[in-house]
């Protein structure tokens, strides 16, 4: 048990026949907390009167059945709304003694958080509307997120010119999480995936098709410190042979994210192929 709340996964049901507790109607006078977003910490003394909440799943006649799920709120001051809620979404309402609702009483309503949707690796994209937090973290796909620590993170400097470098995000595609201050996930902020069109990783030496990968006749390199967005890039390599193309000793030295360059500024544009 914490000072965020015990999540009670399962049937209210439970509580019932375990006898836990006795919880009082919502007296006159109290109001809904509004809308509170998954991941968010806040104070619900105002809007709720009891021990718990509970909330119903649409088809549910709250009038006549128990809570499809409820949650014990420990401290009122600080109520953390679970990530583990984001399939409970919609109105949870203050219990009575007997765990129906008061039809009155709605005491919050969970939302999901805002996300920014799918980014891909090589673009720069404002994230400031959906990360709330100075990191970001990914779990591999067996992981557990919530016992164990990201299998890697990213800081978060700037949220409205963010970097999706290539050197962070390939071969961690998937949902991204904010983090709190102890790296627990606390809502998606987005969906990292892989440019429609990338080529992958390639070695100096091998000969390869990038038809579906280079859009022009030539393609770029940029320092990973270098602002691609707004500099011409360091080193530019012609392509005249997309269906086999060699990639020669050159590119020595080179490694790393290699870009389309977009026609009208010169600057980067797509991510084309990742040179190891």
């Amino acid at each position: 048990m914490t000072s965020h709340g015990l999540l009670r996964m399962g049937l209210l049901v439970l509580l019932i026949t375990s006898c836990i507790g006795v919880i009082s109607a919502a007296p006159t006078g109290f109001h809904t907390c509004g809308a509170i977003y998954i991941g968010e910490t806040v104070d619900v003394t105002k809007c709720v009167s009891g021990e718990y909440v509970g909330w119903w799943a649409s088809t549910a006649d709250r009038y006549t059945t128990i809570p499809s799920f409820g949650i014990q709120i420990v401290d009122k001051q600080s109520f953390y709304a679970d990530p583990r809620l984001s399939g409970y979404t919609g109105n949870w309402y203050n219990l009575e003694s007997d765990f129906s609702s008061d039809p009155t009483s709605v005491a919050f309503t969970i939302l999901e958080p805002q996300s920014c949707g799918t980014i891909y690796i090589g673009d720069i994209v404002d994230v400031s509307k959906c990360v709330t937090g100075e990191n970001v973290g990914w779990w591999a796909s067996a992981a557990d997120i919530y016992t164990t620590l990201p299998s890697k993170t990213v800081g978060i400097t700037n949220e409205q010119s963010f970097d999706v470098a290539p050197n962070n995000f390939l071969g961690s595609s998937g949902a991204w999480y904010n983090l709190d201050v102890d790296y627990k996930p606390t809502s998606v902020a987005f969906q990292v995936m892989e440019p429609k069109n990338f080529c992958g990783f390639v070695s100096i030496g091998d000969t390869i098709d990038v038809s579906k990968c280079v859009s022009g006749k030539s393609i770029g390199w940029w320092p990973s410190a270098a602002d691609r967005m707004s500099t011409l890039p360091a080193v530019q390599m012609g392509i005249t042979d997309k269906r086999s193309f060699s990639v020669s000793s050159g590119f020595t030295g080179y490694d790393g994210s290699w870009y389309n360059i977009n026609p009208k500024t010169g600057y980067a544009g797509t991510l084309a192929f990742f040179v190891l």
